[in-house]
């Protein structure tokens, strides 16, 4: 819906300011429940990722990845980074405020 449908909407009383505020926290509370499981997933990708690299032969990884991993390497090095770095991010940010990050933040 348009800012401008909401908006003419709000001052004909045909949307309502507290039907805005359910929808708006409805919206929101599954915006951060889906962040979360994507940074959880995005982990879990990057220690199976950490463990393949592990039982390939040195320099055969990249190979690998370009070959079978639909997301490519800079995404799987990004979901190890991620993996290997999950204690300082719960750390620095608290892990309830993990789902705030995005993927390519919380890699850094």
């Amino acid at each position: 819906m348009s800012k401008e449908i909401i908006a003419t909407g709000l001052r004909q009383g045909q949307i309502t300011l507290e039907g805005t505020a359910e929808a708006v926290n409805r919206l929101c509370g599954e915006a951060m429940k889906l962040s979360k499981a994507s940074i959880l997933k995005a982990k879990e990708a990057g220690e199976l990722l950490a463990a393949a690299r592990n039982n390939i032969k040195h320099g055969a990884f990249e190979a690998w990845v370009d070959n079978k991993i639909d997301i490519g390497l800079t995404h799987a090095r990004t979901c190890i980074k991620i993996h290997e770095h999950w204690d300082e991010l719960c750390e620095t940010y608290g892990p309830g405020n993990l789902a705030m990050l995005s993927i390519s933040r919380a890699a850094k």
